[in-house]
């Protein structure tokens, strides 16, 4: 009997590690992903219940974590985020680029033994801010999502209507 060992590996980039937080935000969290506010966009925006907001910001490379550090955001974090965490694969956990705000957590995203990408909070955040958001806020967010949406379904629908047009040019 021959035994194969599953040496499936979920690549890791933006959208992957994305994917993965679900595994760290969970339960009662509303996640907006890509989400613009405040001059600047949130990778991952989590709303708790309590309507407190944590921001991530996934980071595939030292070169990128060492790049955002740089922005302005980070010498004026918005008043409504109560944690700020950044989020990167296990190689760059011990590479804590020079200034790495010691109230930011760390989540890691690590490949599972299925080669599947999960996350976990290596370093908690500490409290930054603790304003729970307006109600306009999370109203934007909320019309973002629907509206990013409502744009994938249109983009389906066309692609879907284009290879119905090449089927039919095509005889297929």
């Amino acid at each position: 009997m021959i035994i194969r060992k599953n040496t499936y590996r979920e690549p890791i980039n933006e959208a992957s590690m994305l994917n993965a937080l679900n595994s760290t935000f969970y339960g009662g969290y509303k996640k907006f992903h890509n989400f613009f506010y405040s001059n600047h966009e949130a990778d991952l925006f989590a709303v708790s219940e309590k309507m407190y907001a944590t921001e991530v910001e996934v980071k595939c490379s030292l070169y990128d974590w060492q790049t955002d550090l740089r922005k302005s955001k980070h010498r004026n974090i918005s008043p409504y985020i109560k944690y700020f965490y950044f989020a990167v694969p296990t190689s760059l956990i011990n590479d804590q680029p020079e200034g790495f705000n010691e109230k930011y957590g760390l989540i890691e995203v690590y490949h599972e033994k299925d080669g599947v990408l999960w996350s976990r909070i290596i370093k908690p955040a500490t409290i930054l801010n603790n304003l729970k958001i307006p109600d306009e806020l999370y109203q934007k967010a909320l019309v973002s999502t629907y509206h990013k949406y409502h744009q994938s379904r249109m983009m389906i629908r066309e692609l879907k209507s284009r290879i119905e047009g090449m089927k039919n040019d095509n005889n297929i």
